[in-house]
Parts: structure tokens; sequence; C-alpha cells
């Protein structure tokens, strides 16, 4: 990324980034859809946590490595190298594979919402047809994405 950016916490990286591209925070709401009060108590360190949704369009609009913002974001558990807390630590792990191959971040916040939606309909231990739907739709779209991105690898 270069020194001028090192050694920076995420919200005074997140304003060097939006200067040296010569944006206001009225223009990256506009741009982004993340609200101007958001972007502002992020730059300003009130909110350093932001969700895997915004980081991941503050990496589109930058065009920046999500694995940048996942190490300014900290997100070290303190637990032995292969173990996570929870789900969301595989879908910021950039080293992460899924059946062995390297995978985008919107099929791996699609992979956390299905797990999501599992685990919520197991602890309902109540699965209507409408749950039942919303998993079968899912894996579907799981299993193009996981389709599409098996066809790129390979050509």
């Amino acid at each position: 990324m270069g020194e001028k950016y090192e050694g920076l916490s995420l919200g005074e990286f997140l304003r060097k980034l939006r200067i040296d591209k010569g944006k206001t925070i009225n223009s990256m709401q506009n741009e982004t859809g993340i609200s101007k009060s958001y972007l502002s108590k992020l730059e300003n360190n009130a909110k350093d946590n932001p969700s895997l949704y915004i980081l991941k369009k503050l990496s589109n609009y930058y065009n920046i490595p999500f694995q940048v913002f996942q190490n300014l974001c900290d997100f070290n558990t303190g637990l032995e190298d292969g173990q996570v807390k929870d789900i969301s630590e595989l879908v910021i792990n950039m080293e992460y594979l899924f059946a062995n191959m390297q995978v985008d971040i919107e099929f791996k916040l699609l992979f956390k919402n299905f797990i999501i939606l599992v685990e919520n309909i197991i602890s309902s231990k109540e699965a209507g047809r409408a749950e039942e739907f919303k998993v079968l739709e899912l894996l579907d779209e799981l299993k193009c994405k996981l389709d599409k991105l098996n066809r790129e690898n390979i050509i």
C-alpha cells in the first residue's frame, strides 16, 4: 500500500484514502451508499468495528484487497492456528480455501448466511416450508457460485 499508509488506525487510513482520492464524505455517501455519519464515525475512530458488508464496500470503492482491511481491523482472536471462534472469521480470512479453491468475499458472505440460517433453524427446532425453501434457495446459490468459480479456475 505504501509507506504513507503504514501504522495508521482504520479511521486515519480511511480519511487518508478519501482525501488522496479527492472525495468528500458527501460524495462517498452517494457513491457507496454508506451514510456520511457512519463514514465520519469510522474516520474519527468513534466506530472501529465495521461489518464485513461495509468493509467489502470500502474495499471495492478504493480498489484495495480486502485483506488490507482485515489486517487494519485486527480480527485476531488469540486462538491457535486453524481454530475459529465463529463463521465470520472464515469469511474474513482471505487465505481460507473452500473445497480447495480460493473463493471471493461474496461467496464467503453467502456461505456465512447459509450457516447462520441453518443454526437458527436448528436452535428453533421448528422448520416450516418457508425455512426449508430458503435453505434450498441458498444451497442452489452456493452451488451455482461454486460451479462458476470452478469453471473460472479451470480455464
